[in-house]
């Protein structure tokens, strides 16, 4: 009855309440007349229509692709080649777990091919990236041709013009995108072609490091983390790398390497308490206390000339393993003379008392008896008593009563 143009305003009119107050994008698929008896001047609100029905939630799948493709016989039409790509781009955001690779793939390449073609390359960089990720093949010869230093071939049905650093840059978003779909394989595949061409290419090896460690993959994260220190010119960080390397070889079973990256530590920074304080966590959280106490003591002896007081520090942590975790008294007496020897003019109290009473858990009263006299000679008021008959009771056990009674007549 209407003129065409009033009919095509109706139609519109007919699919916008279709949409709004039945929600029933099906509804308004079948109210849109097709291309070709569209008068032009509608074609804007058609299109404004068909791209609701892509966005509406209440849309099948079925629905956005027959919306998307009579969007895209429209904007060709009318030359306008990009403007698809919005809607392709909601159709790509409304795909789910269940939608195929292979249809994910196309949506990517048909943005790209438009995008490239109209020189908005940049614009396109994401959805290249994901093509490279879903390539399925594995294709090496791809990644090769991306990280050659020119791109003469086509690649996903357009030719982007980007300099050989931005390739690059494809292939390690192209491992991200992997990455974040659960493509681990794949990512990692991308990641270390990208670590041989450069090997201190820090996104590339943290890219790798977090998909190891999620992976509890600890022996390929042992390589990198000794591949990165080789490159590490800052100390803290190789202090870290170090640290995380001995953690993993305790997981794996190989304390010796733990105590060797730890040893490493120790010389660069023979006086940092901060990394003393890390080795002893590190191997006391793993309960490798036999180890640790070996470092303490290696370490405590090479720094006792320059550094006495972190010595005698060093040398008390191993005496206190030695006893208590190792129920090594004669290790923990040694470490404890180790103490004294260190400062003779002035003995720690402390391991004066503890040799005291080592040697009387060991029976050998006479050894006790002369560190508990050096403890009386201590200034300690409120300790005194008893030091002085605990050194008395030693004089006792070796037959020297008269020497016990005067120690205490001393107190006295």
């Amino acid at each position: 009855v209407e003129a065409p143009v009033e009919a095509a305003r109706l139609r519109c009119r007919a699919a916008g309440f279709c949409l709004d107050t039945m929600d029933d994008p099906a509804a308004a698929l079948e109210t849109l007349q097709p291309l070709e008896e569209e008068p032009s001047t509608e074609r804007e609100a058609a299109c404004a229509l068909l791209e609701r029905v892509i966005d509406g939630p209440a849309a099948t799948p079925a629905s956005r692709l027959e919306a998307l493709a009579r969007l895209r016989a429209r904007y060709d039409a009318a030359a306008q080649p990009c403007e698809l790509v919005r809607a392709l781009r909601s159709v790509l955001a409304r795909a789910s777990d269940a939608t195929p690779e292979l249809a994910v793939a196309r949506l990517h390449a048909e943005i790209a091919q438009r995008l490239v073609r109209a020189g908005r390359e940049d614009e396109a960089t994401g959805d290249l990236a994901a093509l490279i990720s879903l390539d399925a093949r594995g294709d090496e010869a791809l990644v090769e041709a991306l990280s050659s230093d020119a791109l003469e071939e086509e690649i996903f049905g357009c030719s982007p013009r980007f300099e050989r650093n931005r390739r690059r840059d494809l292939v390690r978003r192209a491992a991200e995108h992997a990455a974040s779909r659960g493509a681990t394989e794949r990512a990692i595949a991308r990641y270390r072609h990208l670590l041989r061409e450069v090997p201190s290419d820090e996104r590339v090896i943290a890219g790798l490091g977090e998909l190891y460690s999620a992976g509890e993959r600890h022996e390929a994260l042992v390589e990198l983390r000794e591949h990165e220190l080789a490159l590490a010119s800052d100390v803290a960080r190789r202090q870290s790398l170090r640290l995380e390397l001995a953690r993993l070889h305790l997981r794996l079973g190989t304390p010796a390497s733990a105590v060797r990256a730890l040893r490493e530590n120790l010389e660069e920074r023979p006086a940092d308490e901060t990394t003393i304080d890390a080795v002893v966590e590190t191997l006391a959280a793993s309960e490798t206390f036999g180890a640790l106490c070996d470092l303490l003591e290696e370490h405590a002896a090479a720094v006792a000339g320059a550094h006495p007081e972190i010595a005698k520090g060093l040398w008390s942590q191993a005496a206190e393993l030695a006893e208590r975790r190792l129920d090594d008294l004669r290790r923990a007496v040694r470490d404890h003379e180790q103490i004294v020897a260190a400062s003779p003019a002035s003995p720690a109290p402390s391991s004066l008392d503890a040799l005291g009473r080592l040697h009387t858990e060991l029976d050998e009263h006479e050894a006790a008896a002369r560190w508990l006299a050096e403890l009386v000679a201590c200034d300690r008021p409120r300790e005194r008593r008893d030091d002085v008959l605990r050194l008395a009771n030693a004089r006792v056990a070796v037959g020297q009563p008269a020497e016990a009674l005067a120690c205490i007549q001393t107190f006295l």
